[in-house]
């Protein structure tokens, strides 16, 4: 089977970000030279770009978009943003949202019959699924969008899209700034065995150590699968405790990040004299946490926007390779990391 060309391929090839490569190939700013080089790589890779949106808005009235999550996430703020900017997008367009709930008795089933019954056209998955889930609602054959993916290698006859954040490269370069204001160690905190956003930023982490020369330490680490103690203050410091403690613990979120400040303190270890801390996601919560939290911005709504927009452009494109959209991320310097 021949290599499936991403925007990451291209990227990789010509050393640029994956957030410039998305530019070009979608015909945003970039300087000339950035988008001749981009179009001549992607061109010589195989790669193919989807059409423009504006011939993709045709015949979509009445068209219905299912959403498949669950009660746990659609009850976290960052995804709620995100489906409030989806609903606009789609209230332009007159469009339906139908909503699919999930759970961990039965994540999937009555689906089939679901999708048939309410006529869906497309799928939005919002949720850290397995990888035979993931297989499971690919094999329902339609167009299908995912917000975040599984780590694992996933097969499917059926083409798909995979929105994510930059997360690679926002959190490396925010580790290189710590690492030349005299960071020498750093630990990751979070799940790196099923999300891969989060496994992409502990790979922007690794890779800014390995910039700066900086050698990696895994017992600086916190980390733990579906068992990490979410919103268990106690079990998180006794974690702490058993490893070595870094200069700087790099979060997979600001939910995590939170957790540690309020771990940390039970500790007594002062934050960021001893110790600095970065999440990721800009939270209402992150803006008045003492100390004020240094993180990563999410445009949640711009990533519920894009959401739609990729599927759209799926919905008319059913035999387009899969493909991978990264949305730029932009840092938030505050007290936690001592570089306001």
């Amino acid at each position: 089977m021949a290599k499936c060309i991403t925007i990451a391929d291209i990227a990789q090839k010509l050393n640029l970000s994956r957030n410039t490569v998305s530019k070009a190939l979608n015909g945003k700013h970039v300087p000339d030279k950035t988008k001749r080089e981009v179009l001549q790589a992607a061109a010589e890779l195989g790669y193919k770009s989807f059409p423009s949106l504006d011939n993709a808005y045709i015949n979509l009235s009445g068209k219905n978009i299912l959403l498949i999550s669950s009660n746990m996430l659609m009850n976290i703020p960052f995804h709620v943003h995100v489906m409030r900017g989806m609903e606009n997008e789609l209230a332009k367009l007159n469009m339906g949202l139908l909503r699919y709930t999930i759970s961990a008795i039965s994540p999937m089933e009555n689906l089939k019959e679901y999708i048939e019954k309410f006529e869906v056209d497309g799928i939005l998955c919002m949720e850290f699924f397995k990888k035979n889930l993931i297989e499971q609602v690919l094999s329902l054959g339609l167009p299908t969008v995912f917000l975040d993916f599984s780590c694992e290698r996933i097969e499917s006859p059926y083409p798909y899209d995979v929105v994510m954040m930059e997360n690679l490269s926002s959190v490396k370069e925010y580790c290189i700034d710590l690492a030349e204001s005299g960071c020498r160690s750093f630990g990751f905190v979070g799940d790196i065995k099923n999300c891969l956003s989060f496994y992409e930023r502990f790979l922007g982490m690794q890779c800014a150590l390995q910039e700066k020369n900086i050698v990696y330490n895994p017992k600086n680490n916190v980390l733990a699968d579906n068992a990490l103690p979410y919103n268990n203050i106690a079990k998180l410091a006794k974690l702490i405790k058993h490893c070595e403690l870094p200069d700087c613990f790099v979060c997979a979120n600001d939910f995590l990040a939170l957790m540690l400040l309020d771990a940390l303190n039970t500790l007594e270890i002062h934050v960021p004299e001893r110790i600095k801390v970065l999440g990721y996601e800009n939270s209402a919560e992150s803006k008045i946490s003492k100390p004020t939290l240094s993180t990563i911005n999410v445009n949640k709504t711009n990533l519920g926007k894009e959401l739609i927009h990729t599927l759209i452009n799926r919905m008319n494109n059913r035999q387009q390779k899969t493909r991978f959209i990264y949305i730029k991320d932009i840092p938030v310097r505050r007290e936690t990391t001592n570089m306001i």
